[in-house]
């Protein structure tokens, strides 16, 4: 950008060196303009841009224009006379239009967003009222009636009937475990609570859910108040009954405290997780070739994720899973640490 260099001599008469110069300013504006035009002529919301950007660089463009006049105006009735006050009034309305162009785009990016938001939004809600509603309802019609047929013919296709009715009832298992991350994720109100009632709720869900099962149940805490979201108990019985499902024998859940948190530990002996679903966990993003099996590990992921805790997972022998919840600040308790053998300990 060129610059205008105002000369004052002892009469108080002005001149500009070189006047000319003062037009690559605006001439410089000009062809950023056109730039941002091109850059953007292609974009989908191109309209609504250009029209935010144009809006701003006119209001901006205006208001330095003005202000410039008004300053040349009061100079001149201090008898301080300009050579060229056109091209430093030109230079200050282009460059205030300038100053326009990004905020009218900013402007217009962020209604965009908004929009987008608010459409995403919709669409959630609308998905979650089919899955609680729509699906479900079928899925109950179809369950009642392959148990009846099940019943009428007992000497033939039994086993085909059962699969086919626990199919149905592990996708009525994710439509409600999607209704439940809708609610409790949304919601987002983050507040006090035994995380110990938590546990052992969770617990005594998986016991009734899966009698074969054995999960043994160490808590270190009669009561472990934590700050969270709504939904913990349920991220719990995902994973304990995730541990009981393919960890291929007895699962070990302990509860105890540090110094700022409440910590929930998941053990079991199976196989692990597998890489691909840990992968897709941690990056936040799945793909064809990384994904989970389920909505289960996500769940439980949002749920500790909104809260402000933290999960993690440790496959070198068995399967661990380690839940940690910040402690309520209130809270009193003495901290507890970890004997030798892993069992909880009052420090």
């Amino acid at each position: 950008m060129a610059t205008i260099i105002i000369l004052v001599d002892s009469t108080s008469e002005l001149t500009t060196v070189p006047a000319l110069s003062g037009l690559l300013h605006p001439l410089g504006i000009f062809l950023l303009a056109l730039f941002y035009v091109l850059k953007y002529v292609r974009d989908p919301h191109a309209s609504e841009l250009f029209r935010t950007a144009a809006l701003g660089a006119l209001v901006f463009g205006s208001f330095f224009l003005l202000s410039s006049m008004l300053i040349i105006w009061g100079q001149q009735t201090q008898g301080v006379q300009l050579a060229t006050p056109g091209i430093v009034i030109l230079t200050s309305a282009t460059g205030g239009g300038l100053i326009g162009l990004v905020v009218g785009h900013l402007y217009g990016r962020g209604n965009i967003h908004r929009r987008e938001e608010q459409a995403q939004r919709q669409r959630l809600e609308v998905l979650n009222r089919v899955l609680r509603h729509n699906i479900r309802n079928e899925l109950n019609i179809a369950q009642g009636n392959l148990e009846l047929l099940s019943d009428e013919f007992q000497e033939m296709g039994r086993d085909e009937f059962s699969t086919v009715i626990e199919a149905l009832d592990r996708l009525e298992t994710t439509a409600e475990l999607a209704r439940n991350a809708q609610e409790n994720i949304d919601a987002g109100r983050i507040g006090e609570r035994d995380l110990t009632k938590d546990l052992q709720e969770a617990v005594a869900q998986v016991r009734e859910a899966t009698p074969d099962g054995r999960v043994t149940l160490d808590v270190a805490e009669s009561e472990l108040s934590i700050v969270a979201i709504d939904g913990v108990t349920e991220a719990l019985t995902e994973l304990i009954e995730n541990a009981c499902k393919h960890g291929g024998g007895d699962v070990e859940v302990s509860l105890y405290r540090t110094a700022d948190c409440g910590v929930v530990e998941i053990t079991d002996q199976g196989p692990g997780i597998p890489a691909h679903e840990l992968e897709a966990i941690e990056s936040g993003e799945e793909t064809q070739l990384t994904h989970a099996s389920g909505l289960g590990l996500w769940f439980s992921n949002w749920i500790v994720e909104k809260s402000n805790g933290a999960l993690e997972f440790a496959t070198d022998d068995g399967t661990t899973v380690t839940l940690s919840f910040k402690l309520a600040a209130e809270s009193n308790q003495r901290p507890y640490t970890r004997r030798e053998d892993g069992t909880p300990m009052m420090g």
